[in-house]
């Protein structure tokens, strides 16, 4: 059986909204670009497609304002903004906004962090689910290459939240370098919904016929 509460979230969700601010978006989260794409058929919710233009968060300038803090309590007062905050339909939540500049500043740092959370179990799994979606979604090619090999480590973990994340993160990243180890992840998925949304990922990316 699915978890119940990967059960709950995997429900009719309302249209997904296709106008999208882009220099909305730019303003809210510096010179990376959130791009929309639709994932039917899997567990998380969906991507919030509408900007709406408004000035950052204090969280996120907090951010920049305090060098001296760690790496390491940065990343977890991001993550505990996901876990109060009640997102609101077609905005970016404080928890993207902030998580996004913290890639940008930091780049393979921050992903080698949440790399071992996933590797020693330290997650919240249903938080790194959001958290690894968002990581697909961003352009930032600077970090490309850390977050596609981030990703693809998730596809192994024992939660399926993760494991699902990492497959939505993989399919909104769009490299086609995702398709062995998609598949060797097919190979192992316990759970059909899951393991026919990797299939459906594999086959966009050119790798099934």
């Amino acid at each position: 059986m699915i978890l119940s509460a990967a059960t709950e979230i995997h429900k009719p969700q309302p249209p997904i909204i296709q106008d999208i601010d882009v220099g909305a978006a730019s303003s809210l989260v510096g010179n990376i670009l959130i791009l929309p794409i639709s994932r039917p058929g899997s567990f998380a919710e969906p991507v919030k497609l509408l900007v709406r233009r408004k000035s950052p968060p204090e969280a996120a300038d907090d951010l920049a304002a305090n060098e001296a803090e760690s790496l390491e309590d940065q990343l977890k007062a991001v993550f505990a903004l996901a876990s109060y905050e009640e997102i609101e339909d077609g905005t970016l939540s404080e928890f993207e906004i902030t998580l996004i500049r913290l890639i940008e500043r930091y780049g393979e740092a921050v992903l080698n962090m949440m790399a071992d959370q996933i590797s020693y179990n330290k997650a919240n799994p249903e938080l790194m689910c959001k958290a690894l979606q968002i990581i697909g979604r961003i352009r930032h090619p600077q970090t490309h290459n850390y977050r596609f090999w981030l990703l693809q480590h998730g596809l192994q973990s024992p939660s399926i939240w993760i494991r699902d994340g990492a497959a939505l993160g993989l399919s909104s990243l769009n490299d086609g370098r995702a398709i062995p180890f998609l598949r060797n992840a097919i190979e192992k998925e316990p759970f059909p919904e899951l393991r026919n949304y990797m299939e459906r990922v594999v086959t966009r990316l050119g790798g099934f016929s």
